[in-house]
């Protein structure tokens, strides 16, 4: 069985590394809005991530559980998923990888505020998103004033 099937079937990622893990997650809960299944199979890569101290691991499966959590409807959730994030990626050795998963996680985050109607808000961390696809990483704190 592919790894994909069994993690569709049965809910839990074989030992595979995390990335591959967050993509079948992801796709779980769109497809079959399987919101538990999916959540299993990230908290499981979420738990290999901090096991070996995988900051970039634990950042992308974060940027996902915020995904699913915003389809779930659980929009606080979809905060606390994607505020851990933005604590995660300036410790990034990769300023690339950082911006893209600020980025991802402050467009994500935009949508949980939009969903509650604080648009405000969410046009601020949407525009702040597209910063980050476009400039030079500096740290997140840093563009928000803090």
């Amino acid at each position: 069985m592919a790894v994909g099937e069994q993690a569709a079937a049965t809910g839990e990622m074989p030992n595979v590394p995390i990335r591959v893990a967050v993509p079948y997650g992801a796709t779980i809960s769109i497809g079959g809005r399987a919101f538990d299944q999916a959540e299993r199979v990230l908290t499981d890569a979420l738990v290999r991530a901090r096991e070996i101290d995988d900051r970039l691991g634990a950042a992308t499966v974060l940027v996902a559980f915020g995904y699913v959590a915003n389809l779930r409807g659980d929009f606080a959730g979809a905060e606390a998923h994607l505020d851990d994030v933005l604590s995660l990626t300036p410790s990034l050795p990769d300023p690339r990888q950082s911006a893209a998963l600020q980025a991802a996680a402050l467009t994500n985050l935009g949508d949980a505020l939009r969903f509650q109607g604080r648009f405000e808000q969410a046009a601020a961390h949407t525009a702040e998103a597209l910063g980050d696809a476009t400039m030079e990483q500096q740290p997140a704190g840093a563009r928000r004033g803090e």
